[in-house]
């Protein structure tokens, strides 16, 4: 729910939090694993860590190549 929240009230931190939780679970796809890998770098870069962006930018890509709203961010 706080991975990729639309509700103002749910800050980065705990977009961050929401979607580390998803990232640990085994409940995901390898597609849906890199989806929320690319809400969390999201998350990030409203947070100013651009090095955690980036580094989940690059899983989203590892998880799903075909993913490309990804590379899209990575070559900003």
């Amino acid at each position: 729910r706080w991975c990729n929240s639309q509700d103002p009230s749910v800050t980065p931190d705990k977009s961050v939090a929401g979607c580390s939780w998803l990232i640990r679970s085994s409940l995901l796809t390898p597609q849906n694993v890199a989806v929320v890998f690319f809400y969390r770098a999201n998350a990030y870069i409203a947070l100013g860590d651009r090095a955690g962006a980036m580094a989940d930018l690059m899983a989203a890509t590892r998880a799903n190549p075909e993913f490309g709203a990804a590379f899209l961010i990575l070559a900003c």
